[in-house]
């Protein structure tokens, strides 16, 4: 039954953002009969785009300027002055466009976490467990199959201490050598990705309640104080349509923001709510002083290695190898004492014969790990009180001393795998790092490396702080607890001391979860969506 609408504004709910959580929520929205306008910073991408949609293509996707807000770190002084590139994108589908396919629910451990130590009632792993298994129904996940390479992968981790797991996302621990799932759905011998805006809303975007607005660049929220109460109320948003018009809409229930870990808190702050003193320095009026909008920022960090092959690989036609380690995350893992679990990492594995792959001139393979669970926090903050310029992005990586530790036990592990004599029919000769193992004559074998060095530890930690980038695993920016001193929404996802506003999307996981963030972000969605649906 259509809701009966009590104001004459054309629209009950905004949603800011069509990335992977807003379009779950519309869908939600519009199918029970509510009136929905969903706003898009980026356009459209054509369904027959190759270098979208082919799997083995993420990296040419990644490089798109179109689909790319061309985001940058601050100088990061721990990883020798240099500057990253915080991809992010901008298109209807988000980030689910440009990932790597990657899907990981992301830890039974942490979810019990937040509910249980940060008191995010309902957010669970028994309460989200159903909506995972709805979202996996809906978006189709496909379980890689293995080669003979994966094989060799899977036996050199297992020499080196790291048991087989054969399904990560419904195992109650990751930990282990693992056959990575990808959101990639198979047609015979064709795959193609899968995105939420595609699966929920549909390519040609006609949803009965649903009008989606590409080309939508928001300046602000709107707010009104509700009378006699004192009280904030989100009522409306301007933004900039894609023909340079100034536009304001007005909402009767709640604008709701799905614009991720970046642009959530950037439109926070743009629109007044944030670090009071921040704000005023800029001369933005102060809606509401909520210290943490756009602190807590968190992204696990990439450390490459890279090795020259001695024959042909196999195929790759999930854009990796099918093989994962995930040596984080067993059934006791603490989140409150992270290195708990010996060394938190998750290694990729991919190769120059990926389209749009870095080049060296001879054929490679990367086995690529995300350092997770990391100690070190960055910020969001603005440059100014223009919307149109680009936020600052300072993640802040290796901050906290102890991450470093991490970094090096992690890199030290990847190497034992890599240099495993299981992989000797693959491997010919390192590039990065150019660190070997060589027999010593009383037996047993020491590390060599070409660096000036004294120690392999010293000679490790240059390496990760000159090559170490972004494994863009961004959340943490909005984050959900009870203390609007220390969060930004609560757990029912809406934003302390404001009526009528809600984030949802990755920027409210409070803390890191085990690897890649689409199912995290897809959750949130759900999870998000099921919150509405009991608030009406």
């Amino acid at each position: 039954m259509k809701p009966k609408k009590k104001n004459s504004h054309p629209y009950d709910y905004i949603i800011i953002g069509a990335g992977a959580s807003g379009p779950i929520v519309a869908k939600s929205l519009a199918s029970d009969g509510y009136s929905v306008l969903m706003l898009e910073a980026g356009l459209g991408v054509d369904p027959e785009d190759d270098d979208v949609w082919n799997p083995q293509r993420w990296f040419k996707v990644q490089e798109d300027p179109v689909i790319e807000w061309g985001y940058r770190s601050t100088k990061q002084k721990n990883l020798n002055g240099r500057t990253l590139n915080m991809m992010q994108s901008r298109c209807l589908g988000g980030c689910t466009i440009h990932n790597a396919m990657v899907y990981v629910r992301g830890g039974q451990t942490t979810y019990n976490y937040w509910e249980q130590s940060l008191g995010c009632t309902g957010w669970g792993y028994d309460d989200l467990k159903p909506l995972f298994e709805g979202i996996e129904q809906t978006i189709g996940i496909l379980k890689g199959e293995s080669d003979v390479l994966v094989e060799a992968v899977f036996k050199a981790a297992k020499n080196n201490g790291l048991p087989y797991n054969a399904d990560y996302n419904t195992n109650p621990t990751e930990y282990g050598c693992v056959p990575f799932e990808f959101t990639i759905e198979a047609d015979g011998k064709s795959m193609r990705r899968t995105t939420s805006y595609e699966k929920y809303i549909g390519a040609k975007g006609k949803v009965k309640n649903l009008t989606i607005e590409p080309g939508a660049f928001v300046h602000r929220i709107l707010f009104a104080e509700e009378k006699g109460a004192g009280n904030i109320q989100a009522n409306g948003i301007r933004y900039q349509n894609r023909f340079g018009d100034l536009k304001t809409e007005y909402v009767n229930k709640e604008v709701i923001l799905s614009a991720g870990s970046i642009a959530s808190p950037k439109i926070l702050l743009q629109s007044g709510v944030g670090p009071k003193d921040d704000l005023e320095k800029l001369g933005i009026e102060v809606i509401k002083d909520l210290p943490a909008v756009g602190k807590n920022f968190y992204d696990d960090l990439g450390l490459p290695t890279v090795f020259i092959q001695k024959q042909t690989l196999p195929p790759q036609p999930y854009g990796f190898l099918t093989s994962g380690i995930f040596a984080t995350d067993k059934p006791d893992f603490d989140p409150q004492k992270p290195r708990y679990a010996d060394v938190n990492m998750e290694v990729q594995i991919c190769s120059s014969d990926l389209p749009g792959a870095p080049q060296i001139g001879i054929p490679y393979y990367s086995i690529g790990m995300a350092a997770m669970h990391l100690k070190s926090r960055g910020t969001i903050s603005l440059s100014s009180n223009d919307p149109r310029e680009a936020p600052v992005v300072d993640p802040n990586y290796l901050s906290n001393p102890d991450d470093i530790k991490q970094c090096i036990f992690a890199l030290k592990l990847a190497l034992n795998i890599a240099w495993d004599g299981a992989l000797e029919n693959w491997r010919c000769f390192p590039v990065l790092p150019t660190a070997f193992p060589l027999p010593k004559s009383g037996g047993g074998w020491d590390w060599h490396w070409l660096g000036i060095e004294k120690t392999f530890d010293e000679y490790l930690e240059n390496y990760i702080r000159n090559t170490a980038v972004t494994i863009q695993h961004y959340v943490g920016t909005c984050s959900m607890g009870t203390d609007p001193e220390s969060s930004v929404v609560s757990p029912n996802l809406k934003v302390h001391g404001i009526s009528g506003l809600r984030v949802i999307d990755a920027s409210v996981a409070p803390t890191p979860v085990t690897g890649n963030t689409a199912g995290v972000s897809y959750v949130i969605g759900a999870k998000g969506a099921q919150l509405l649906k009991g608030s009406k």
